[in-house]
Parts: C-alpha cells; sequence; structure tokens
C-alpha cells in the first residue's frame, strides 16, 4: 500500500505533517501520468520518482484499486505502556502488547470489501484476492515489537485444494510490491499474522 501523501483521520493527531514528494521520473503523456522503469505504466494515484504514490481511497499497483466506503472503521487511544486490542467484524482485530508506546498514541482501523479487487503487478502470478483489505493510520507508523493482526477473508473465494491465504502488505518502492508477511490461515475464515508498521494490507490466495 502506498505511502499517502496527505494526512488523513487529522482530528487524531495534534498537528499536520508536511511530507515532501518527488517530481515524477517519467513525463506525462497526454495528461496521463506514468511510473517505472519503463515509464510504460499508469498512475492512477500522484507519480513520484519512479514510483506511484496513492490516495486514500486507492490502492494497489498503480493505485488502479478503488475502495470505496469502509464497512467497519473505529478509533481509539492506546495508552502509553499498555496493552491494546481493537476488535470488529467477521474475527478482525488488532492486538498491541504493553510497553510499545511510552506515549499516548491515536490510532485508526478501516476493513473494506472491495466489490472487484485485483491483484496485479509483479510477481503475483497466480494470486487470487481473498477479499478484504484492512488500513491503518497513521500511515508508516512503525512498531519494535511484532503486533498481531487477524482479519476476516471471504472463504468462497479460496479453493484450499490449489491455493493457501496468507496476509500481504503492497510496498509500491520494490521491484516485487506484493510483501507476503507472517502469516496463518485459520479454520474460522481469518489470517492471522504479525506486523511491524502501520499500512494496507490485504488477503491473497497464493498457489500451494
Amino acid at each position: 500500500y502506498a505511502r499517502l501523501y496527505q494526512v488523513y483521520n487529522a482530528s487524531l493527531v495534534d498537528a499536520l505533517e508536511t511530507l515532501y514528494i518527488a517530481p515524477a521520473s517519467c513525463p506525462d503523456k497526454n495528461g496521463v501520468s506514468y511510473f517505472g522503469v519503463d515509464c510504460n505504466t499508469t498512475c492512477y494515484g500522484i507519480a513520484s520518482g519512479s514510483f506511484c504514490l496513492c490516495n486514500a481511497d486507492q490502492f494497489g499497483f498503480g493505485c488502479s484499486q478503488s475502495l470505496g466506503a469502509p464497512t467497519f472503521k473505529q478509533t481509539g487511544v492506546i495508552r502509553a505502556g499498555r496493552a491494546f486490542t481493537l476488535s470488529g467484524p467477521r474475527g478482525f482485530s488488532i492486538k498491541f502488547p504493553s510497553g510499545l508506546f511510552k506515549h499516548d498514541q491515536a490510532i485508526s482501523a478501516s476493513l473494506y470489501y472491495p466489490p472487484s479487487l485485483q491483484i496485479s503487478g509483479p510477481g503475483t502470478n497466480g494470486f487470487t484476492p481473498l477479499g478484504s483489505v484492512s488500513i491503518f493510520s497513521p500511515s508508516g507508523l512503525k512498531f519494535d515489537q511484532g503486533v498481531n493482526l487477524t482479519v476476516p477473508y471471504d472463504q468462497a473465494k479460496l479453493n484450499t485444494a490449489t491455493h493457501k491465504g496468507k496476509l500481504f502488505y503492497f510496498n509500491p518502492e520494490a521491484s516485487s510490491p506484493w510483501e507476503e508477511q507472517s502469516s496463518t490461515q485459520n479454520a474460522d475464515f481469518t489470517i492471522g499474522g504479525t506486523i511491524r508498521h502501520f499500512s494496507g494490507y490485504t488477503t491473497v490466495g497464493t498457489p500451494i
């Protein structure tokens, strides 16, 4: 999931942060932005350097996916030094261990089910999207310890004879942008994994 170039959920922070957006490496063609080494891939977000940065309602390779409205959204405040759990529908949860933050930290979690989610880009041959996308803010917030994330997936989209459910993060600055996270497919149609930063995560079926 591309880093946001604009601040959203601004009410959760004390001040807005200014982020530098590098000029695009690829020239526009007829008003359309492009990115990548060969400058042949359309960017539906903001072209910056050789990458494509998404707006808050966009997702995936070239920011070509529209997330729509979240089916679940919740905010919370993690008190300094304390453990914290934020829970949602269908087994969704994110659990923070005690001692992770030295100061109170406001967070937000949103769960989406885009109607036509696609997984595209380098290294995605045979991948099957399993329905859910989880977006967390503040985007880019990092953790010194692993944080346990459990997200639901659509069991009708997973052929267990040929694919296994996993958790992925989209990193627009990597040559193979879909990065697999340490995760486990659970019997209750959720996928549990460990994350080290806030961004956007999606459930994917990968060939066995």
